[in-house]
């Protein structure tokens, strides 16, 4: 169940930064870790992407 939360707050996370957010996939890359592993796993998770779209806007921009 602890899972099940963790996936909904990365998902209210992504939502709010305007990232999709595949919670099946998540949820599948985090079944077999810790509950400390798979919180890590999806802030670092949404780090990157944050970063990622941070990245093409400014990209965007230099057009």
């Amino acid at each position: 169940m602890e899972i099940e939360r963790m996936l909904d707050h990365s998902g209210k996370e992504h939502s709010e930064n305007g990232l999709y957010f595949n919670r099946d996939f998540e949820r599948n890359e985090i079944k077999n870790l810790t509950l400390e592993q798979a919180k890590k796993y999806l802030d670092d998770s949404l780090e990157d992407w944050i970063q990622r779209n941070k990245n093409e806007m400014d990209q965007e921009m230099e057009l």
